[in-house]
């Protein structure tokens, strides 16, 4: 049996043992001369549409530049002190960049940046390789604006620890570019309001174990907030770092890297202990899983900049913004031992001076059943042999009535996760072969009631016990007494995230090992809101390979296949595909149809 971490492991170990180019590391340090990145470093990097900007930037503010050596407990911590030349202006965007280069070996680590205590970017740092790498990630932090009118604490976590000599050094600016106009997007909010462990260091808080949560207090909103969003930063680590991977407790190896709990997550928000808003995280491979010579140079869709997770908050704006404190969790549930979530949130707000008294409203109805996957495990006929499949199929139904600025409306918030999994383990456990298929969906239809009809839901209390048999909105509607209110506003997305692996480990007669990995991993957004047309992602990766250690020295091949489309109502259309062999790339193409 082999835990196929611990066979990267042994790859990265006889590398470096056959790496010259390692040299001694010591801790973090602030670079006192220019940063540059070498010329003959090769870029690393994933496919993404570029940020759209209006030109030039019209102030660049420099952050600091930071080599990141032994530097777990250790963040990089500095200053913002404000636009420069840009401040008081309007902007229209403001980009974060994080440019980094390394060489000789080290292993994937998480990059986590901070200002004011609200996480501008979380991703995986790329593995490098013995010749150089070079990355760098344009982040759009537009909704930042409120919190960098004024100076602000920045920390930058990437905890290295001294197994390996590699040396991250990393540089950060911040771009703005002013607006045409005067006017800001509306996108743009009113306030950030931080949900993390720190503003001075580590802003996430760790769940290490099946009962941890994360627990905010004293949490309040402006009493003349009209809208808002969670942003629900999340990444899975050690046990759950390959949580796809899982099997049911009583037929954990850990020893051997199968781990318990299943393959099923949930994202969890709780306002003052109620349970008000869940999603489903999608499988991310690191830069080092399966096998790093797979992304060398181009890494796994999703690594670069890890998904963010956003959750609609104004049905429920009237649970924080009345002007008392209040308590928040963060949670991700059916965790194995020994894992490891790194979890924080942001709330973003709008204000209206027409907002004279604080929201006020309900929660009518609220149905977010508990996780039941259905499992089925088939075992043998040789030891450690296993056939598992997961299935889940979860609707959610949530009714809240509110009124915010002296306008009332009720909304209807509806989820649907699909889910189906499928892990075989075969010889020994040595052969590993599965799905993790990912399909959510949600509406958020929102109804305004006008005030001639607002005495037919005098009492929509006595009405909610009706909500649970309520087949849809029109129904849930008749119940509460509003039949003939206008057409709602509709809110639709969907995504689809299907994932194939496949890893067979052979150990040779002559001494050493060698690995086989096939992944396939496709990703699909589609968001509308009202009778807009729907804006279209589609992004995702075939890779293909082989590593392993012969006479004590290491080996493998390995090619990538990676596409991103963006489709943007009405015509605009961006498509990219390139493809690496051996750690070089031999195409990248941009044009293209985006469908």
């Amino acid at each position: 049996m082999v835990n196929f971490k611990n066979v990267v492991a042994a790859y990265m170990a006889a590398s470096a043992a056959q790496d010259a180019a390692n040299v001694p590391a010591g801790n973090g340090a602030l670079r006192t001369s220019s940063w540059a990145i070498p010329q003959n470093y090769t870029e690393s990097l994933e496919l993404a549409r570029p940020l759209p900007t209006t030109g030039v930037a019209d102030c660049v503010v420099d952050l600091g530049a930071y080599d990141f050596a032994f530097s777990y407990g250790t963040p990089y911590v500095s200053q913002y002190q404000g636009a420069g030349a840009c401040a008081g202006k309007v902007w229209d965007k403001v980009v974060l960049r994080f440019e980094a280069y390394i060489k000789g070996v080290q292993f994937d680590r998480t990059l986590q940046i901070f200002i004011g205590g609200a996480e501008a970017l979380r991703g995986i740092s790329h593995e490098p390789t013995r010749n150089g790498i070079f990355w760098k990630i344009d982040e759009d932090v537009t909704w930042m604006s409120p919190l960098l009118k004024t100076p602000q604490s920045v920390v930058v976590v990437l905890d290295i620890d001294s197994t390996y000599t590699g040396i991250i050094s990393s540089h950060l600016t911040l771009s703005f570019y002013n607006s045409k106009t005067g006017k800001a997007p509306a996108s743009v909010p009113d306030g950030v309001i931080p949900l993390s462990a720190s503003k001075t260091t580590y802003g996430s808080f760790n769940i290490v174990d099946k009962t941890t949560e994360a627990v905010i207090t004293n949490v309040t909103l402006p009493t003349n907030a009209v809208d808002a969003s969670i942003l629900f930063h999340v990444s899975n680590h050690q046990s759950d770092e390959f949580y796809y991977t899982n099997v049911p407790d009583n037929l954990a190896i850990p020893d051997y890297g199968i781990y318990g709990a299943g393959p099923v997550k949930e994202i969890q928000i709780y306002i003052d202990g109620q349970l008000i808003a869940v999603d489903w995280p999608v499988p991310v491979l690191y830069t080092g899983g399966f096998n790093p010579l797979l992304w060398r140079p181009i890494v796994a869709t999703g690594s670069a900049v890890l998904p963010t997770y956003e959750f609609a908050f104004t049905p429920f704006l009237f649970l924080l913004a009345d002007g008392k404190q209040h308590t928040v969790t963060l949670n991700v549930t059916t965790q194995s031992p020994n894992r490891l979530w790194f979890v924080n949130a942001d709330i973003k707000y709008k204000t209206s001076s027409k907002a004279t008294a604080p929201p006020s409203g309900k929660i009518l109805y609220s149905n977010i059943p508990a996780l039941s996957p259905k499992v089925d495990a088939k075992v043998g006929p040789q030891q450690y042999d296993m056939d598992i499949t997961t299935a889940l199929d979860l609707k959610t139904t949530q009714f809240t009535i509110v009124t915010i600025a002296g306008e009332t409306k009720v909304y209807s918030l509806r989820k649907n996760v699909i889910l189906n999994n499928r892990v075989i383990y075969r010889n020994d456990t040595n052969y590993l072969k599965g799905y993790h298929n990912l399909d959510v969906s949600t509406t958020l239809a929102t109804f305004p009631v006008p005030n001639s009809v607002l005495s037919l839901i005098a009492s929509p209390e006595s009405r909610s016990t009706g909500l649970a048999g309520a087949a849809d909105d029109a129904s849930a509607l008749h119940i509460l007494g509003l039949s003939s209110i206008p057409v709602p506003t509709l809110s639709i997305s969907k995504r689809t995230q299907p994932f194939d692996f496949t890893y067979n480990y052979v150990i040779n007669p002559s001494g050493g090992y060698n690995a086989t990995t096939v992944l396939s991993q496709n990703w699909t957004f589609v968001d509308s809101v009202g009778l807009a047309s729907a804006s279209i992602v589609r992004k995702g990766y075939y890779a293909a390979g082989w590593l392993g250690v012969f006479n004590g020295k290491s080996a493998g091949l390995a090619g990538t296949n990676e596409y991103v489309k963006v489709f943007t109502p009405p015509f605009s259309c961006y498509s990219r595909e390139a493809s690496a062999y051996n750690g070089t790339v031999r195409s990248d193409k941009t044009g293209g149809s985006c469908f």
